[in-house]
């Protein structure tokens, strides 16, 4: 039984003593984790809109609190935990709705909550048990079995709140890797219908979105329980027909989606934004048998080849985790060799974090935290040399810029390999306009992430 901590209540207390108000009821949601969440809770803001609900911050009167959690780590599921403490603090004062989804709940199917007015869902169809609530007409808890996960649930997005907009494509992942918990918590691969996609993507062009990003919980597997031959690269083609995308992405795909042929298809398609995120995790063979990753440093050096040899002017990026059980300083060498040689931009580094329910978590070869910490620390140091580098490669090109972010008389964008820019805003430059840039220096180094400070470009008023 979870309890609430007494600042949490004063704090619900003093705005329950708000002047109620009698306009359209509110809701404020959180949300915790992956883009996949992220996308999800988009589709349960768009169903709380469609019933008349304003999103406002906690602080305002609030009639609901949705909470999309994340379980991946046990700091995930602290953060979870600590959220829904809060929410339950703030609501029990007003009265309000709680609805409680995702991951935290899916791992922790018979957990107790010390509210009446409290609504719980796992990873099934969130949207729709959103719309249930809302109906008066959901149970209060529901929770599939892994064996029950059979279908996707297709809870399309018209909007997104930053402006490259995300597609969630796919659920679920097979691959039952020995430190991860999430094939357990997301169910088997279940691909999108491929016509729902499509339709999404043309309603979002049609809303302005010029760059798309593909995502799922194992995104590379897209296809793989369809009928027809579809697969990311016939999904990629078809997409790129959409009048208005300027740029498709993907999220995070397994390095092993990358053969030649896979490649060469893409490459053909020239709406395919330059930059790849792999999952890479490690570059030690031995490691990557204990994670049960099944390829190999050698593996991941013939992937590079293949893409560098179709997409040149490319960037990658990749997720590492340090200090796994029996990891060596050999096994530390072979990783910072593959950042090397893959050239990462962008090196997401962890400190190994045993998740019960793994294989990984009862190892007899649990290295000590500090450990784990340092190399990672030490790890890190070395990406951010590699990412130097690679940002010095790119000085004095010419790139077209996606702008996100207008502030303090700068714009911010990323171009199409991922190059996060700074540079001067003008007259007439707006958000989700894409710009030409001439690339300078690299400035803003903060924990691995680097800006590039930039110079606006008119070709033609250059030229004269």
């Amino acid at each position: 039984m979870i309890s609430y901590s007494d600042k949490a209540l004063d704090r619900a207390k003093a705005l329950s003593e708000q002047p109620k108000r009698t306009d359209s009821p509110k809701v404020h949601i959180e949300t915790l984790g992956c883009r996949v969440n992220q996308y999800e809770s988009q589709a349960c803001k768009e169903v709380f809109e469609a019933f008349g609900y304003e999103c406002v911050d906690y602080t305002n009167w609030v009639d609901c609190y949705f909470i999309n959690t994340c379980s991946v780590t046990l700091e995930s599921d602290r953060k979870s935990r600590n959220m829904i403490r809060r929410m339950i603090g703030e609501a029990k004062m007003k009265n309000a709705a709680v609805i409680v989804c995702g991951c935290h709940v899916q791992a922790n199917p018979d957990e107790e909550f010390d509210y009446e007015n409290i609504y719980l869902c796992g990873n099934s169809n969130k949207a729709e048990f959103v719309k249930r609530v809302l109906e008066h007409n959901a149970p209060k808890r529901d929770v599939p079995k892994r064996s029950e996960m059979k279908c996707f649930f297709d809870t399309p997005t018209t909007s997104s709140k930053n402006t490259r907009a995300f597609i969630k494509i796919e659920d679920g992942c097979d691959n039952f890797c020995s430190y991860c918990i999430v094939p357990y918590l997301r169910g088997p691969v279940r691909s999108r219908d491929p016509e729902s996609i499509l339709r999404e993507a043309r309603i979002l062009a049609e809303k302005g979105y010029t760059e798309l990003v593909l995502t799922g919980i194992e995104t590379s597997y897209f296809g793989k329980d369809l009928e027809g031959g579809w697969d990311l690269a016939s999904l990629a083609e078809r997409i790129s027909l959409t009048d208005g995308i300027k740029r498709i992405r993907f999220g995070s795909l397994r390095p092993t989606l990358f053969t030649e042929d896979f490649c060469r298809r893409l490459s053909a398609i020239d709406k395919i934004a330059d930059h790849f995120h792999l999952s890479v995790q490690s570059g030690s063979n031995s490691v990557l048998t204990m994670m049960r990753r099944n390829y190999s440093h050698e593996d991941l050096l013939a992937v590079f080849e293949n893409i560098k040899r179709y997409f040149p002017a490319s960037n990658l990026s990749a997720d590492i985790i340090c200090g796994f059980p029996g990891e060596t300083q050999r096994d530390l060498k072979d990783s910072a060799d593959i950042i090397s040689k893959g050239r990462f931009l962008h090196t997401h580094i962890f400190p190994y974090s045993e998740r019960p329910g793994t294989s990984a978590a009862k190892s007899a070869f649990q290295l000590p935290v500090s450990v784990r910490k340092q190399r990672a620390s030490e790890l890190l140091e070395h990406a951010d040399k590699i990412a130097r580098e690679v940002l010095f490669s790119h000085k004095d090109q010419y790139h077209e810029v996606l702008v996100e972010k207008i502030s303090a008389n700068a714009c911010f964008g990323y171009t199409s390999n991922f190059i996060h820019t700074r540079f001067p805003a003008r007259d007439g430059i707006k958000k989700g306009q894409t710009v030409r840039v001439k690339l300078g220096e690299q400035t803003l180094a903060r924990s691995n992430s680097l800006t590039v400070k930039a110079e606006l470009w008119d070709r033609t008023e250059n030229e004269k």
